[in-house]
């Protein structure tokens, strides 16, 4: 009788580990450090998004940034880059501010004070923006993404680059890239 107790308990206990559940696409997609959250009008009811830092840069006469956004994922998202000037200040001058590639001032990701601008950028497209606007001030900013839909596995990879005129006949410059997110995508 014993051992048939200890039969039927090993049994039970082994079948329930057997039994895991599938993880949920909200679960997969938080494992992935995306957020997916109610949306009523979004695919069956939901919207993910997912953001990332972006350090401190500086523009002036002499220095300027490039951003390259690229969608790594299989579905459009909508983008937004919020900046911030040294004392925190939200920055929304597009002053000195170019897009190429899949951005352009009518589908541009730099949010303005008091709008909601998102540039919309489809899955395997590339995005620019370069701040170049001659000022002595400092930035960092949040470039996040939103979907209509639960999204599971990251979508946009961004890299950035400081360039700076040296001068010279040919108006020269120097470039230093760096990785945003640690060349991750999120």
């Amino acid at each position: 009788m014993y051992k048939r107790t200890l039969g039927l308990i090993a049994a039970t206990v082994f079948a329930s580990g057997a039994m895991a559940t599938t993880p949920t696409d909200t679960e997969l997609a938080a494992a992935n450090g995306i957020e997916c959250y109610p949306l009523a009008h979004g695919e069956n009811g939901l919207g993910s998004r997912s953001e990332v830092y972006i350090p401190p840069f500086t523009t002036n006469g002499s220095w300027w940034v490039q951003y390259a956004v690229a969608n790594v994922g299989g579905d459009t998202v909508n983008v937004t880059l919020k900046l911030f000037d040294e004392n925190g200040n939200p920055y929304d001058s597009t002053s000195g501010v170019t897009y190429d590639a899949n951005f352009s001032s009518s589908n541009t990701p730099l949010r303005q004070i008091g709008g909601t601008n998102s540039a919309i950028l489809s899955s395997f497209n590339v995005g620019q923006i370069k701040i170049d606007n001659n000022s002595s001030s400092y930035f960092s900013g949040v470039l996040s993404w939103q979907a209509d839909k639960c999204i599971t596995k990251p979508a946009l990879l961004i890299d950035g680059a400081h360039y700076i005129r040296t001068g010279g006949p040919t108006n020269e410059f120097g470039l230093r890239t760096f990785e945003i997110n640690g060349g991750k995508p999120f």
